[in-house]
């Protein structure tokens, strides 16, 4: 069963692309069965979405430590959400 880890970010000013080069240096080369990507959301400057896919679920449920590290990375630039989500 697959896992989706979903970090949401409103920030503070338009997202700059240095934070989408600064979040694939954090992502590079994860365990194996994990993609993550990074979309901006249409029309919002300043959301940012980062998603984190795994091919196995996390025991427990909850966020895996590349998604709790990426969370707190991105607190210094906005407000920030994080939640998992398990397939159906």
């Amino acid at each position: 069963m697959k896992q989706l880890e979903m970090i949401h970010v409103r920030l503070v000013v338009d997202c700059p692309d240095e934070l989408g080069n600064e979040i694939r240096q954090l992502t590079t080369g994860p365990a194996s069965g994990i993609e993550v990507a990074i979309y901006r959301r249409s029309g919002v400057s300043n959301d940012l979405g980062v998603f984190i896919v795994h091919d196995d679920a996390i025991p427990g449920g909850g966020p895996s430590r590349l998604g709790v590290q990426l969370a707190s990375e991105l607190r210094q630039y906005g407000m920030v959400a994080h939640s998992t989500w398990s397939e159906l």
